[in-house]
């Protein structure tokens, strides 16, 4: 199918299945700006890096990147972003940090209506396209990441361009180029993506019978030229050599196998062990439906070959999957179509239906932000944070986003030695630490009450970890 013509497009969003599909893109956007607005604190430091970076390059914070970050999508997407709130008047840190997840939530409600399309063009009626559209939508993959200012939302935006480009049938050569400089562009989000790849360059040669090698090797040939640019020329302005992240970023993961997570290394069947949380077990009767159907072959490659190779990936995370959605739920829509029109109604709507209650669930994810941490933090710049303060995990605080320029920042370990926390607090005006630190250790608190310090305030937000406040009776 190439495409929806221009009365059947007037149609569509007239009719009952563009309502509801408008409905979908609105609802889920106001849920993403109200997680955003009421969820105070970080999921991660990779969400807090991605804001100073951007921070950085809009308003002159203080702060070194990381060496193995592209910082394509902080200055590109994020900075401008930022500019514009300042332009307007905003100064207040926190509803800057608010302004540099909208991009994010804008690219996620891009996405549900890029995946509805893509099922137009696999030629699923309207139907089966919203209920495509609306099981990623309300999945908590991209409902929770998508209020976050975590890259992989702008990924997945690429590598829906890239499929749509890719599955046109007998496509152009310059739509097979440009879906592989979208993937390049994927890559330069987060260079894991890498892996769709191949997943994309099979997807153009099933759809271009009889120029099925050329058509893959236009995607392959404007993956290469897109790199390029996105990594190549974006790294030598912003690091000053060509490919400079890329490169750390391979002798970081593959050669030293390491990772900045506490857990760095898991088993390769993890995410098959974890299935039941990020895949509702109730898709699986309508996607066995679509495992014989050839058609669907390219579909089952986008999911399965990133999925084989994220597996043999030393270290893993749930958010790494957050591309093998769309086709994942696409292929369950196809499934509880046919299942549909084979068997009673009622049963494939109620599949449905639990599958979207099931993939809603992961959201409690947001309930361990470090929503404690943020309000600590900006409890200390409404008192005076002097001139330092002492933090245990300095990201969960928001690291300089709150603190700003002129506040020493002291990074100590989660929990510190006591040796380490003496060292760190001459001269600060606040010490935060984990209470379940202190409790764990009480000779914590007895270093700092014979370092001049008194408990002041403990902090709490949902399931995050509570803060405690410590303020020194010396300094100013």
């Amino acid at each position: 199918m190439h495409g929806i013509s221009p009365p059947a497009a007037r149609a569509l969003w007239t009719g009952n299945v563009g309502r509801l599909l408008l409905a979908l893109l609105a609802g889920t956007a106001a849920v993403r700006l109200a997680l955003a607005w009421l969820c105070p604190g970080f999921v991660g430091g990779d969400d807090v890096e991605m804001l100073e970076a951007a921070f950085r390059a809009a308003r002159g914070l203080h702060f070194t990147p990381w060496e193995i970050r592209n910082l394509l999508v902080p200055e590109v997407l994020v900075a401008p972003a930022l500019r514009v709130a300042g332009f307007l008047g905003a100064r207040d840190p926190s509803s800057l940090v608010l302004v540099g997840r909208l991009p994010f939530v804008a690219l996620a409600s891009l996405n549900v209506l890029l995946l509805f399309l893509l099922a137009r063009r696999f030629r699923l009626d309207e139907q089966a396209s919203l209920a495509a559209a609306s099981l990623y939508a309300l999945h908590w993959l991209p409902l929770g990441y998508g209020a976050t200012t975590y890259p992989r939302t702008a990924a997945v935006t690429c590598l829906l361009g890239a499929a749509l480009l890719a599955c046109e049938e007998q496509a152009r050569a310059w739509r097979l180029v440009g879906a592989g400089s979208l993937v390049a562009v994927a890559f330069a989000c987060r260079y894991s993506e890498a892996v769709f790849l191949l997943p994309v360059a099979l997807l153009a040669a099933a759809r271009s019978p009889g120029r099925s090698v050329r058509a893959a090797l236009l995607v392959v040939l404007g993956f290469g030229a897109g790199a390029i640019v996105a990594v190549g020329v974006w790294d030598w302005l912003t690091w000053g050599r060509p490919f400079a992240s890329l490169t750390a970023f391979a002798r970081y993961t593959l050669a030293d196998r390491a990772s900045s997570s506490r857990v760095a290394s898991q088993p390769p069947w993890w995410y098959l062990q974890r299935l039941p949380f990020w895949l509702p077990l109730t898709l699986l009767p309508g996607l066995a439906l679509t495992v014989r159907r050839r058609q669907w072959w390219p579909l089952w490659g986008w999911v399965l070959l990133p999925l084989l190779a994220l597996s043999v990936i030393h270290h893993k995370e749930l958010r790494y999957l957050h591309g093998v959605l769309p086709p994942l739920m696409l292929l369950a829509a196809f499934g509880f179509d046919s299942l549909r029109r084979r068997v009673r109604p009622v049963l494939a709507v109620t599949l449905a239906v639990v599958s979207v209650l099931w993939g809603m669930l992961g959201l409690r994810f947001l309930t361990r932000t470090t929503g404690p941490a943020v309000e600590a933090a900006a409890h200390m710049v409404a008192a005076g944070p002097g001139e330092a303060v002492v933090l245990s995990q300095a990201w969960a605080y928001g690291h300089r986003l709150l603190l700003g320029n002129a506040v020493g920042v002291r990074d100590v370990a989660t929990p510190p030695s006591v040796v380490e926390l003496a060292a760190a607090v001459p001269g600060a005006a606040w010490v935060a630490l984990y209470a379940s630190d202190l409790r764990a250790d009480p000779s914590l608190a007895t270093c700092l009450q014979g370092q001049g310090f008194e408990e002041h305030r403990t902090f709490a937000w949902a399931r995050g970890r509570a803060v405690t406040l410590w303020r020194s009776r010396i300094a100013p």
